[in-house]
């Protein structure tokens, strides 16, 4: 018996590492740990049983709103695939140039609307920091104090959140965040560098 496991062992041994492919792990002894056991809508690594097709992904609901904007898919853009961490205010204010201009009215009007639906009630009509909200909140952000930096701080501001800010990235599309920033610069009197 003693020769047979002494056999066994060597002959393990020496063939456990005869012709490896490299990229195969071998045995996973906890799959869990390299896929999900919950389902991510993002990825299909294993066929979901629970929908009929298998995948994980489903069409939307019939009626439900599109998420599409003169034809243009904004399901990518609308997830949060910022390039930037919270973190990297400093890089993203460099790095950061808004693509709308200034003179262009109809910007600047989309721009009014925007800030008055989703910025002023904190940072107030004027951008002095005297919303309703921040009567109540405190610590709001007069923009008039920012009138130095430039307008990828602001953009990267609106997106991530900063300070008693809350990241207004999954509820703002890109897009319309250029066109806020492009307004806010009236407020906070900034006037952008001619290229």
């Amino acid at each position: 018996m003693k020769k047979f496991l002494l056999f066994a062992v060597i002959t393990f041994s020496l063939t456990a590492c005869v012709d490896k492919d490299p990229q195969d792990p071998g045995v996973e002894y906890a799959s869990q740990m390299y896929h999900s056991l919950p389902y991510d809508p993002y990825s299909q690594i294993d066929p979901n049983s629970y929908n009929a097709d298998g995948l994980n992904m489903r069409l939307p609901v019939p009626g439900t709103v599109s998420r599409q904007q003169n034809g243009e898919d904004l399901s990518i853009e609308m997830s949060l695939n910022y390039p930037f961490a919270k973190d990297s205010l400093e890089y993203a204010a460099k790095v950061l140039k808004n693509p709308l201009s200034m003179s262009d009215t109809s910007v600047m009007s989309q721009g009014k609307d925007l800030y008055i639906k989703y910025c002023q009630h904190c940072h107030g009509e004027a951008g002095d920091g005297q919303g309703p909200v921040a009567k109540k909140y405190g610590g709001v952000a007069n923009l008039k104090s920012v009138a130095d930096k430039t307008e990828g701080h602001i953009y990267h501001v609106i997106t991530m959140g900063k300070g008693r800010m809350w990241a207004h990235g999954s509820q703002i599309l890109p897009k319309d965040r250029w066109k806020i920033v492009t307004y806010v610069n009236t407020l906070r009197g900034y006037t952008p560098p001619a290229n």
